[in-house]
């Protein structure tokens, strides 16, 4: 009865935070994650794939909503659960919903304004083989096959609040939270340089924790015996023990030592960037890693 009433509410209008109190109601249910597995969500995996990304967690999707649709903010077809401490989290939920090439993808979410994402099953990519476009003009761009179809979603941060608003489609908090940081404010995403500052931080602390960007966990598995691998495990270790120092500097309020932690745990993916570059099996590999290190720290996420 609480849900109902919460979702009629927001029907005839829907500022963001009546479309973020809503979907926490429906999203109490699944805190536990055996509640969602009872309800038909699973961890999202593409083949060898498991999902895991810096910004967004791991997805848990509901097949057959995706499948058939849903009926609103009351059935999410995406748990989002990120890691805190030795723990999941439920930090959101994602609508999907699956359209032609040629449809446009859906504005707003609960009658409030927000911006839709779209994913692309590519197929046969010169050098790549196979990977989640970011719709069917990107796939075509990279030289790929589209599948028939391309699904459209849109993020709500009702479990853990995102710097950048509800519906952005990065929470950047998630690296932070994930190792007891303060994460960066709203002012600070605003501001463009800082926000790729704390951007290029948060994407090498989620690397620290296996929670990387899509063509890093591809190296990760396709690329495992390359000899460059000794060398990733080194930084990487080097960003956890920064991030205990990083901790600790922060709780005493040392700003300064803070500041230098913070850069050298930039310089430490700085040298990961380029270890992954040598890595890459082939050109096109590398460009799509580049681009998806551009982009994170820019705002702008690719598959």
């Amino acid at each position: 009865m609480l849900i109902a009433t919460v979702l009629l509410a927001i029907q005839v209008a829907a500022p963001p935070d009546s479309v973020v109190r809503a979907v926490q109601a429906v999203l109490r249910p699944f805190a536990d994650t055996s509640a969602a597995r009872a309800a038909g969500f699973v961890p999202l995996a593409i083949g060898r794939f498991q999902d895991g990304t810096p910004f967004q967690g791991i997805h848990w999707i509901h097949l057959r909503r995706l499948r058939q649709g849903s009926t609103g903010l009351s059935e999410p077809t995406f748990l989002l659960y990120a890691p805190v401490g030795n723990d999941l989290r439920l930090v959101g939920a994602a609508y999907g919903e699956r359209i032609g090439h040629e449809d446009e993808a859906p504005a707003g979410i609960g009658a409030a304004p927000a911006e839709w994402h779209l994913h692309q099953a590519c197929f046969a990519i010169p050098g790549i083989g196979f990977t989640l476009a970011d719709g069917v003009d990107d796939c075509r761009e990279l030289g790929g096959i589209p599948g028939p179809r391309q699904t459209a979603m849109v993020h709500v941060w009702a479990g853990l609040p995102s710097p950048e608003g509800p519906f952005s489609h990065d929470n950047v908090a998630l690296p932070f939270v994930a190792l007891g940081l303060a994460p960066p404010s709203a002012a600070d995403m605003e501001d463009h340089e800082r926000g790729m500052e704390w951007r290029a931080l948060a994407v090498a602390l989620a690397d620290s924790y296996g929670f990387r960007l899509p063509f890093v966990k591809r190296l990760d598995i396709t690329e495992a015996r390359s000899p460059l691998q000794d060398s990733v495990a080194v930084h990487r270790e080097a960003i956890r023990r920064l991030a205990i120092d990083l901790r600790a500097a922060d709780a005493r309020k040392d700003e300064a030592a803070s500041a230098s932690l913070r850069s050298g745990i930039r310089a430490h993916g700085d040298f990961l960037h380029a270890l992954y570059d040598r890595i890459a099996p082939t050109p096109e590999v590398r460009n799509r890693l580049d681009a998806q290190f551009a982009q994170s720290a820019g705002g702008h996420h690719r598959h």
